[in-house]
Formats: structure tokens, C-alpha cells, sequence
């Protein structure tokens, strides 16, 4: 199923005249009620709903489009509108750019799994080359659904692990001394990070492995070392911080999946291998995204 077959041209709105973000969302969602014949009353339930999640955190991803949305209470449907404001408004986007474009989306509370589907429909619309200008220069519903239709992007059946992935992720190399990869996950503030060769994953670098430098493999064998009150900690990490490499302390096991690969399989690697990030590669290794666990609970279970 295509994505165009789940949008109504009557929820197409291409000059919309209000200036902030809230004003764009009372405006659009106005028209929804007036155009699908929905009970009035439920107007300032919709912007409540979507506006509380706007406070949340702002849905303008960048590049001049926000995909602000809802799931809401006393409604038992699902909508896509889109809307253009031609002039822009500020929203607090990723690349500080005005915003022109609006993706709505509202659902019933249950339906959160159309909700995913189609934010990563839509996103993977915007992400086609020429896409986001072609609709903001058009100016009449006609036009805008033939670029969609046009497209071709489909419906998504289900959400997979390019859908949450983060694209191009930090890495270090296995030549990197320990010192300049302490530096990367340092200055970049994140816990671990791939290794690279080639393009192709070789291993992964964490805090974990860091740690383990700066602690001789005899203590393994302890139980517990609270009796050692005048241990020197971390001697060696200071001693060969500038000699070892990469490749000589990092974890080799890494956890790897296709682009293609289920939520619900990233969700059970975390959970039943206990994993804290999973490399989403191809069928070479060659590496194409990480899937964190912070990233199911911020774009799956709390959308």
C-alpha cells in the first residue's frame, strides 16, 4: 500500500496563515473538524494533545518540515494532514531553520503502531531528493498529492531498524591509540562507539573496555576488592594510554542486524542479550546506522 492512499486531499492545506506553532496546529486542526464533519468540541482536545507533546519536545527536524502529532482520547480514527505556511515560522528545528511544512498526524490512544508507521513513512518521503521543496512550491491540493503519489513511498507494514536508527554515528578506528579514543567518547559524551575498518564494523569501544585497561586481570579472580584501600587505580590506563590501540582492548562481539531487521528483534537483542547498542549494517558489514535503547523509549514507547 502506497503512502499517498492514506492521504486525503481534503487535509491538504496549502497557505495557511497562522505565525506560530500553535496557531499552525489550532488552524489545521480546525480544518480537520470542519472538512471530516468531526464533532467541534474535540478541536481544543487535539491541539491540547498535540501541543503537550510540541512542549515535550519540538517535532521540526530540520530542513524547513515538523511532523507534529497526537494520540488522542474520544477519537477512534487516524488522519494525516499537511499543511504549508510560506512564509515560515521559528519552532526551535534542528537546523534553527523556519519551519514551512507540517506533517500532522492524529490517532485513537490504541493505535500507536499507525502512529510509527506513518512518521517513518513520511520521513522517508522527506528524505527523497527534492521532495520538501517541490511541495512547499506548489500551491494547490492537486499538485501536492501527485508528488506524494508520485513518490511511491510505501505504507510501512511494520517499523524496522532503519526506521529509529541514528545515521552516519561517530566511530574510531583500530589504529587510534587508547588516549585518542578516550578523547572521542570524551568530547562527543557518549559510552561506546564502533569500530571501524574499511566501513565495515569491526568491534565496539566502551567505557567498559576503558575501565578494564586500568585494572590488572588478577583481580577477576577476587570476589570483592573493598580491602584494597591503597590500590593505585588505573596505572596502566596512564602508562600505555599512548601505546595500546584500538584494536588491541576493544570487544569484538558486537551485535549486528539489517536495516530491515523488526523493532521487536532490536528490542529482544537489548533485553535478552543485554545490549546497549545495536549496529544496523548490510549484508558486508558495511556499517549504516546504531540503534540505542534510549531510542525504542523515545521513538516507540513514548513517540
Amino acid at each position: 500500500m502506497k503512502l499517498s492512499s492514506v492521504v486525503n486531499k481534503k487535509l491538504i492545506f496549502p497557505d495557511l496563515k497562522a505565525t506560530t506553532m500553535e496557531g499552525i496546529v489550532d488552524e489545521m486542526m480546525g480544518n480537520f473538524v470542519e472538512e471530516m464533519g468531526i464533532d467541534k468540541s474535540l478541536k481544543d482536545t487535539f491541539v491540547a494533545a498535540i501541543m503537550e507533546r510540541e512542549r515535550q519536545a519540538s517535532t521540526a527536524f530540520g530542513k524547513g518540515v515538523a511532523f507534529p502529532h497526537a494520540r488522542v482520547d474520544r477519537y477512534n480514527d487516524f488522519a494525516i494532514m499537511i499543511g504549508i505556511q510560506r512564509s515560515g515560522i521559528e519552532h526551535k528545528a534542528l537546523d534553527k531553520k523556519p519551519v514551512r511544512l507540517f506533517f500532522m498526524i492524529v490517532t485513537a490512544k490504541t493505535k500507536n503502531t499507525q502512529l510509527l508507521r506513518a512518521l517513518a513513512s513520511l520521513a522517508e518521503l522527506t528524505s527523497h531528493e527534492g521532495v520538501i521543496e517541490k511541495i512547499i512550491a506548489s500551491t494547490d491540493t492537486d499538485s501536492i498529492f501527485r508528488i506524494i503519489d508520485g513518490s511511491n513511498v510505501a505504507f510501512k507494514k511494520s517499523i524496522t531498524a532503519e526506521d529509529v536508527m541514528i545515521t552516519e554515528p561517530f566511530f574510531v578506528t583500530p589504529e587510534m591509540t587508547m588516549k585518542e579514543a578516550a578523547d572521542v567518547l570524551f568530547n562527543k559524551n557518549i559510552a561506546g562507539l564502533p569500530v571501524v575498518e574499511n566501513g565495515k564494523i569491526v568491534g565496539e569501544l566502551t567505557e567498559k573496555e576503558l575501565i578494564r585497561v586500568g585494572l590488572p586481570e588478577s583481580l577477576s579472580f577476587l570476589g570483592s576488592v573493598s580491602f584494597l584501600k591503597d590500590f593505585e587505580a588505573f596505572e596502566k590506563f596512564f602508562k600505555e594510554e599512548d601505546k595500546l590501540q584500538v584494536k588491541d582492548i576493544c570487544n569484538r562481539n558486537v551485535q549486528t542486524v539489517l536495516p530491515d531487521a523488526s523493532i521487536v528483534e532490536v528490542a529482544f537483542i537489548f533485553v535478552h542479550k543485554n545490549r546497549r547498542r545495536v549496529y544496523v549494517t548490510d549484508k558486508d558489514q558495511k556499517l549504516l546506522g546504531i540503534v540505542m535503547r534510549h531510542h525504542v523509549l523515545m521513538k516507540i514507547l513514548h513517540p
